[in-house]
């Protein structure tokens, strides 16, 4: 979950709300983005020059702020900060202790909460990864793709989601959707097999 969507208070709150009616219905694992927090730490780098080991962790530690706000606004959530915790209830992942452990992730600012997302899917067996922004996908020359390779991502410029991740996806086959949390419904709709505007990434 993006934490580009702090930036909208109103447009979160109604997500969070609909995060938390699907979460009863399916069997979903958050794993929450940096946002605000995160663009202070890198702020921070940049004036002071940390060691990438260093910024890598205190953008964990923001990711874990995040998540404790999302916990706070997300109905009903169960918190975890451990994988071995997960059952058959779906539940929120504040990532620090269980990620500054992960040497399969290099401490780099390639790597933000997108690749961090797709390492637990990874780990977890699981093919399909949601990423929740706000934008409604990936965009090229202006239009929206409904579908695009990974491979093709490494190479861009410009993407909404960072270089790292497409690696991720193509080494372990998970298929990867960036959808716009600010359209109320859309998750709901996503989530049920109906149709909504959103990128699909395939793992080629």
């Amino acid at each position: 979950m993006g934490g580009s969507l702090l930036k909208n208070e109103a447009k979160l709150h109604d997500f969070c709300k609909e995060l938390g009616e699907v979460m009863a219905r399916h069997l979903v694992l958050v794993v929450p983005g940096g946002g605000a927090f995160a663009d202070l730490v890198r702020k921070i780098d940049e004036r002071l020059r940390l060691k990438p080991l260093t910024s890598h962790l205190m953008a964990l530690l923001a990711m874990e702020q995040y998540g404790l706000l999302l916990a706070d606004l997300i109905p009903n959530v169960r918190v975890i900060a451990r994988l071995s915790d997960l059952d058959d209830r779906s539940a929120l992942l504040l990532p620090y202790v269980e990620v500054r452990e992960d040497h399969q992730l290099p401490p780099s600012w390639s790597v933000t909460s997108d690749a961090i997302a797709a390492r637990i899917a990874e780990r977890l067996g699981i093919s399909k990864l949601l990423l929740v922004k706000d934008v409604e996908g990936v965009v090229e020359e202006g239009k929206l793709l409904e579908e695009v390779e990974a491979s093709k991502l490494m190479k861009a410029r410009e993407s909404c989601i960072d270089t790292y991740t497409p690696v991720i996806l193509i080494r372990s086959r998970i298929t990867c959707y960036v959808l716009s949390g600010l359209v109320k419904g859309n998750l709901q709709r996503f989530m049920e097999g109906l149709p909504v505007r959103c990128t699909r990434i395939i793992p080629e």
